[in-house]
Formats: C-alpha cells, sequence, structure tokens
C-alpha cells in the first residue's frame, strides 16, 4: 500500500480518527481528574568499608564496598526494613503494602543506593524515606559486625542525602497524560479507520474500480449540489468542479476508441441510486453544447424519472414507439433547459424486457444512431433486471456507473459479468458522488473574466468556448433565447415533428 492510500484513508475515514482523538483525550482527562495524588520522596544511602590507613587499603574497602551493594539493594526494599519502618512510624499499612510503594535502586559503578517512597502524602512519604535510610544503616551494622564485638563493622551505610518534603505529584501529570492520551487515541482511532478501509469492500477509489470492471475509469463526478436530480434543470456554473468533471467525463467518452467512435451509449449500474439519471442527463447536455445532435433516452421502463425531472410530457415515448402507437418524430420532445431531444419512457407496461429485446427496439437504435450524432440510453440497473443487458447488445456499448462508497466491489464485478455475458461491451465505468478533491475549486481560475476556458484540450471546440456563457444563463434566459431562435443557443434544429415540454409539436 502506497504512502497516498494511507492518507485516503484519513480523508475519508476521518470521522473515526477524531472520534479515537477525542476518545482518547476523554479518557485521559478523567484519569487526570480522577486518579490519587501520589508524591515521590528520595533518601540517597552511601555505601563505606572499615580499613586501615593506606591507599592499597582503601582500594579493597572500595572493592569490598561495591561488591555489597548489590545485596544492600534487595535489602532496602525487603519486607524487614519494611516492618521495621511500619513498627517506628506507627503507619496504617501493613509492612508488605508498604514494601510497594519502596523502589531501591544503585547508582552504576559507585556506592550509593537510592530509597524512593511513592505515597499519597507528600509529608509522609518523605518521612517513610528518611526512616528506611536509617533503619537501613542500622541493619548493615548488625549484618556486618564480625565476630568480636569490639571490632567495628565492616561495611558501614549512612543517609548522605535526606528526603525532601516533595511539592509536585508525580502521577497524574496532566500534560503528559493528556498527550499521552491524544497520541494513544490518535493511534487506536487511525488503526480502526485502517481495519475499517482494509474490510470495507465497497469501491472508494478510481483504481480499484478500473481493477474490478476492468476497464477504464472515464470520470470521477463529485457529490455537489448541481449534480442532484433536483437541480437537473439548473445551469452549471462554469468552473467548478461538477463543470470539468462533467468535461472530463465527455472527453474520455469521445476518445475512449478512436478508431470506431462510440454513439449509442448505455449507462447503467449494478444497483439502483447510482446517479446513473442525473448522470445521463448532464452528459448529453455536454456534448449537446458542442453542436452535437443528441438525444437522451429514458430506457427506465420500470421506474422512469426524466419526465418527471424535466418536466415534460411522459405519456408519449418509448414504448408507445415500440408498440407501434406513435412514430419516433411525435413522441421526441425538445428539452430547452438541457438544449437536447429527450424520448421519454411512456407508459409503464408489464413487459418492459420483452419489448426491449424485440426486433423492434433494435430497428429503434439503429434509427436513432443514423440520426442523431450521439444517443444515451438511461438504462435501469444491471443486476435487478436484465433490462441493461438488453439494450447494451443493441448499443455500442456500455458505461457502467458505480457510487463511492456504496457499490461493493461483488457487485460491481457481477454486472460485468452479465453485461460481457450477452457480448456486450463495457467502455468504462464512472465513479459518481465521490468526495470532493481539496483545491478542485480552483478551477474557475483557468477561465477568463466572461467565463469561456482558456485551455485548448482535445474536446475544446469552437462551440465549446461558448458553454460557459450559454450555462450560466437563467432559466428565464433560456426561455427568451428558446423563444426568440426556436431552439436552444447551442444546438441545432432537430428533426421536425418534435414535441416541446408543453406537448405540444413544432
Amino acid at each position: 500500500m502506497s504512502l497516498d492510500y494511507y492518507w485516503q484513508v484519513l480523508r475519508t475515514q476521518w470521522r473515526i480518527v477524531l472520534a479515537g482523538l477525542v476518545l482518547g483525550l476523554l479518557v485521559a482527562g478523567g484519569m487526570v481528574l480522577l486518579a490519587p495524588r501520589a508524591y515521590e520522596a528520595t533518601a540517597t544511602i552511601f555505601v563505606s568499608s572499615s580499613s586501615e590507613e593506606g591507599a592499597s587499603a582503601a582500594y579493597d574497602g572500595s572493592q569490598l564496598s561495591e561488591q555489597r551493594v548489590k545485596s544492600y539493594e534487595q535489602l532496602l526494599g525487603g519486607p524487614r526494613l519494611a516492618r521495621d519502618v511500619v513498627d517506628r512510624l506507627r503507619l496504617p499499612m501493613s509492612p508488605d503494602e508498604l514494601a510497594a510503594e519502596v523502589t531501591a535502586s544503585t547508582e552504576p559503578e559507585t556506592v550509593l543506593l537510592t530509597a524512593t517512597v511513592r505515597d499519597s502524602s507528600p509529608t509522609r512519604a518523605a518521612e517513610i524515606a528518611n526512616t528506611l535510610g536509617d533503619s537501613f544503616g542500622r541493619l548493615v551494622a548488625v549484618v556486618e559486625q564480625p565476630r568480636d564485638p569490639r571490632l567495628p563493622p565492616i561495611v558501614s551505610a549512612q543517609v548522605v542525602e535526606p528526603a525532601e518534603v516533595p511539592t509536585t505529584p508525580v502521577s497524574p501529570r496532566p500534560a503528559r497524560d493528556l498527550a499521552l492520551g491524544l497520541m494513544v487515541g490518535l493511534a487506536l482511532g487511525y488503526g480502526a479507520a485502517l481495519l475499517r478501509s482494509v474490510r470495507d469492500r465497497t469501491i472508494r477509489r478510481p483504481e480499484a474500480l478500473r481493477e474490478t470492471v476492468s476497464a477504464p475509469v472515464v470520470g470521477v463526478l463529485p457529490l455537489a449540489p448541481e449534480l442532484a436530480l433536483a437541480d437537473i434543470r439548473n445551469p452549471r456554473a462554469p468552473g467548478t468542479a461538477a463543470w470539468e468533471a462533467l468535461r472530463t467525463l465527455r472527453t474520455n467518452i469521445q476518445f475512449v476508441d478512436v478508431d470506431e467512435p462510440q454513439r449509442v451509449l448505455v449507462l447503467t449500474s449494478a444497483v439502483p441510486d447510482e446517479g446513473k439519471t442525473t448522470t445521463s442527463a448532464h452528459l448529453a447536455t455536454t456534448f449537446g453544447a458542442m453542436r452535437k445532435r443528441v438525444l437522451l433516452v429514458d430506457s427506465d421502463l420500470r421506474r422512469p424519472r426524466i419526465a418527471d425531472a424535466l418536466g415534460l410530457e411522459g405519456s408519449v415515448g418509448l414504448t408507445t414507439v415500440l408498440t407501434g402507437q406513435a412514430e419516433l418524430p411525435t413522441a421526441v420532445q425538445h428539452c430547452a433547459a438541457l438544449g437536447v431531444d429527450v424520448l421519454t419512457s411512456g407508459p409503464v407496461l408489464p413487459n418492459p424486457s420483452e419489448l426491449l429485446v424485440s426486433q423492434k427496439a433494435a430497428t429503434l437504435l439503429a434509427e436513432l444512431r443514423r440520426t442523431y450524432d450521439y444517443v444515451f440510453l438511461d438504462a435501469p440497473p444491471v443486476l435487478p433486471v436484465t433490462d441493461a443487458a438488453a439494450l447494451a447488445t443493441h448499443a455500442d456499448g456500455a458505461v457502467l456507473l458505480c457510487r463511492y462508497g456504496s457499490t461493493t466491489e461483488d457487485q460491481v464485478r457481477d454486472a460485468v459479468d452479465a453485461l460481457r455475458a450477452v457480448h456486450a461491451r463495457v467502455l468504462g465505468a464512472v465513479l459518481t458522488m465521490a468526495p470532493p478533491v481539496a483545491g478542485s475549486a480552483g478551477y474557475a481560475a483557468y477561465t477568463d473574466v466572461a467565463g469561456s476556458p482558456q485551455d485548448s484540450g482535445p474536446d475544446t471546440t469552437a462551440a465549446d468556448t461558448a458553454v460557459p456563457e450559454a450555462e450560466s444563463a437563467q432559466d428565464g434566459d433560456l426561455a427568451v433565447v428558446t423563444a426568440r431562435n426556436g431552439t436552444h443557443p447551442d444546438v441545432p434544429s432537430p428533426r421536425p415533428r418534435r414535441r416541446d415540454g408543453d406537448g405540444t409539436s413544432t
């Protein structure tokens, strides 16, 4: 896994990381507030050896003291001294409890011993440490007493640095404990986010989508208000991330196969609610802005949505054409808001699959291929029904939409298998409703004051330079231009016998 993957986990799972961080701070803060105060007092003991005058004798005595220090360390923290200190100070604790509060240590290559006492009372901690040092000196004198009681002890121990009453508790330490809680919470939160990301089977990266589909990812559409179904008739502001994402999608579809241009495309998904209706409508609009003859077909004969979303007549459409109740020119309507022709689904019939696999459907698509430059078929999802697979066999290819963080890899893989089982061509995939990328709003810097793009990419045509101006117009402006010219400013007049959104024929 690359560093980009770990950054992606942090960017997408930041709520879990933040929750872990807050939890760590809360636990650490609770411990700081509720934990009892503990103080430490330390007494330093010097161990020396009795010897005669002379350098050699002094050196031998020093060596003897160093040899004894390790053994004295165990005596200093043992139960015998603890019992003596409890009796002398009349402490309200047992010798074992006192021994648990004492830590004995030695300085390397020295004859110094330190007795550190940890207690909830600073005064008592100092008293215990000093009493412990005094009792230790007495014990060493008894242990190191020669057989001749008239001789001094071989080794003696005395306190050289008495313990002072501490003023600052060693536990808890707010700054240290809160910093530790912050680091532990951050580590636990990111670990939980990483575990969830590893166990998460939903598609969240274009690379994962490309590997699952075994086809190029032709677009990544952000989760933006202007791409919502409720705003499908509102013009997109040029320079926004959504505007540029749609332009990129348009360019990639144009050049997905230069030798065999794709003119009739099925837009589908593995499961419902993947954003295919709004994507189909916006994509048709971007192609229409290039002064291409574009037709948007609502081929979802089970849950049609385009007629209501665009405010078009839904009683005449694809089903009426396939059943012979209406001719194609009379069923096609022009949507001034999008600047493209639209063929709605028509009345919902009980046998949609049979209609889409019929020879009439193949003949209709062949006629649409001759009439329009681009035909976009908004098809049902692949896994619940077979309609999309049936349409894809008559089309030039299918584009599979996948919703960020919702569609699983297994669902995408099953949808691809279903399309390829009928020999349908999967041209590419689109990741929809993806989180906005940092800095994506900066696209506006690449447009001039009038809003026309300054880039000269392969998809920038003379007609395209007029797109922002047309797209930035309000609904009222579009109505005026349509009334004056008889059509959308970026789209040539379609075939005769077209129906407008109010149901009248033109």
